[in-house]
């Protein structure tokens, strides 16, 4: 008698299909007619275990507009999975700037204190020019005292030189707030690696060009914001000063942190997923996630291990 493995094959499987019991893919296995019933099987090659091929009837338009549907939302999916991550690196640019700035407005307000003893000393008044009356909290023996409230000459924190270098601005933001940089790392790899499955369709080489473009376009509106007169004249405290010289460095020590953390998340998330569904999944049930083997040209693991063995009581009480 003929059987299926001696039958001419009437087709092929060309999408991913997996086996029920071993779930090995079955793309391009062919597809034969079963002589007792009809049916048309593919075996597995794997186990053997025969897969049985069922066709269903058309519905019209509706799985194409169902496709057109799913593949907007997918779309939109994706588009604000980068908005989201262009807004989180916004935010984490503002804190590290607020971070980064405390200490540098500390400093400012002590050579303040410094400079304003040391002109009172000589017999001049630092606040000359000044329409508002000149902070009164002395100390006991009536040094002015240093605070990062109080309002400076800006023209004076110019004629210091510091910090007018974008350099010496971005080594202090890495001095002192490299503990906050550090921690940053964590969040920005947790979005690198759900970007890297959420946009499976792309390559790791096109995956790190759209996993780079927030960054990107975080320091282009940044950038364009410089363009803006935003110098500050007159008497501001040493808060505001230390906002804003810090406030450049902070965005260019965040996109270098998301270039670093981010790509490492985008190059290891596909690989922690696979490795926590085959933690978490036992093989029968990995096909709707296959595609993160597949779209790495990465085989779908079969079952390796071995067949669960009956108590002895249990089998003698199946017979």
């Amino acid at each position: 008698m003929t059987t299926e493995h001696k039958a001419t094959p009437v087709s092929t499987i060309m999408g991913d299909r997996l086996c029920v019991k071993c779930a090995y893919n079955l793309r391009g296995q062919p597809v034969f007619k079963e002589e007792h019933y009809g049916l048309y099987i593919a075996r597995c090659p794997e186990c053997g275990t025969p897969a049985a091929v069922q066709e269903y009837p058309m519905l019209g338009r509706w799985p194409g507009r169902i496709r057109v549907f799913a593949a907007l939302a997918y779309a939109l999916t994706v588009l604000g999975a980068l908005l989201t991550v262009l807004l989180l690196l916004s935010a984490m640019s503002e804190g590290l700037k607020e971070t980064a700035a405390e200490p540098l407005a500390i400093e400012i307000a002590a050579q303040w204190a410094e400079h304003v003893n040391t002109e009172e000393a000589a017999g001049r008044d630092p606040y000359a020019g000044r329409t508002a009356a000149a902070p009164s909290q002395r100390a006991a023996d009536g040094a002015f005292v240093a605070n990062r409230w109080y309002a400076i000459d800006t023209a004076w924190w110019r004629d210091q030189n510091r910090f007018s270098s974008f350099f010496t601005g971005l080594t202090h933001t890495a001095r002192s707030s490299m503990p906050v940089m550090a921690l940053m790392t964590i969040p920005m790899f947790a979005m690198g690696s759900v970007l890297s499955v959420l946009i499976l369709g792309a390559r790791r080489s096109v995956l790190l060009v759209v996993g780079v473009l927030p960054a990107i376009m975080m320091l282009a509106i940044f950038l364009i914001a410089t363009t803006i007169d935003r110098r500050l004249v007159g008497w501001v405290t040493p808060n505001e000063i230390a906002n804003e010289s810090m406030w450049l460095p902070a965005v260019a020590c965040v996109f270098v942190l998301w270039l670093i953390a981010g790509s490492v998340g985008l190059m290891l998330g596909r690989p922690i997923a696979r490795l926590g569904v085959r933690a978490l999944l036992p093989p029968t049930m990995r096909g709707p996630l296959a595609e993160l083997w597949f779209t790495d040209n990465k085989p779908l693991p079969t079952n390796t291990r071995a067949p669960r063995k009956i108590h002895p009581e249990a089998e003698h009480k199946q017979q």
